[in-house]
């Protein structure tokens, strides 16, 4: 809306000016500042009503014009992106894809951010995108049940993985989806989205499982890491920064 009025008023204001110049010079109305402000902030309220009919038509007055524009509006937001530890007791699983790759990966950490455990694996070329991740991710929970961590979130930018929390899972996925339900019943498991700035050190040993040819690895140490993963890991706490519109009105819109 305030977009809206930044783009129409300028016109508004040109045009009462004119048709005030002009009925003072060919007429016999004489020059009021104060009768050309009434007749923009009339034209402006009627403008809004055109454009926001649910909104009613507002009074002639700047004041109550301008504070429905400000609640109508949208507000820039900053929201930093950074990988956040999950609450005391409870392990993050972060699973990613190589980028148009056929490699998946899963790294483990504490609440503290302390790796734990980490397995990179390469999936056949005809295989759905979703099972081979979530083989991946079905192997870290089962290290994570043979550990004893029985309270597990499970965190992806990659949205198609969420299927298998949640109704509607695809019929040639049913053996996947059954044996993460027996996960379930043994151990806590929540999932949550991320955004894939989030996610850089997993999407980075995928990418290193393109590379290598050992097909599936498992890794319990940090220092067995390639160099590119390790060095990504500590950085996780220093936050990446997306704009969102936030705020507004929603019935206007």
């Amino acid at each position: 809306m305030l977009s809206f009025l930044f783009y129409r008023l300028p016109m508004i204001i040109l045009w009462e000016i004119w048709t005030h110049y002009a009925a003072c010079k060919y007429g016999v109305a004489r020059p009021n500042f104060a009768h050309i402000i009434f007749r923009v902030a009339t034209a402006v309220s009627e403008c809004i009503y055109r454009r926001w009919p649910s909104g009613g038509l507002l009074p002639s007055r700047w004041s109550v014009i301008m504070e429905h524009v400000r609640r109508g509006s949208r507000r820039r937001r900053v929201v930093p992106i950074r990988w956040v530890p999950p609450p005391g007791g409870t392990i993050k699983v972060n699973v990613a894809r190589a980028p148009l790759r056929g490699a998946f990966a899963a790294i483990v950490r504490d609440s503290t951010g302390k790796f734990l455990y980490a397995l990179s694996s390469i999936a056949f070329r005809w295989e759905p995108m979703e099972r081979g991740g979530m083989d991946v991710l079905l192997r870290c929970i089962q290290w994570c049940i043979s550990q004893s961590f029985l309270r597990i979130h499970v965190e992806s930018h990659h949205s198609k993985l969420a299927c298998f929390f949640r109704e509607g899972t695809p019929w040639y996925l049913h053996d996947v989806y059954a044996r993460l339900r027996f996960l379930c019943s043994i151990a806590t498991v929540q999932w949550f989205h991320c955004d894939v700035r989030a996610n850089a050190p997993t999407t980075e040993l995928a990418l290193w499982a393109v590379d290598s040819t050992e097909g599936t690895r498992e890794f319990t140490n940090l220092q067995d890491l390639d160099i590119r993963v390790r060095s990504l890991l500590p950085m996780d706490d220093l936050p990446f920064f997306r704009i969102d519109e936030d705020g507004g009105n929603p019935q206007l819109y």
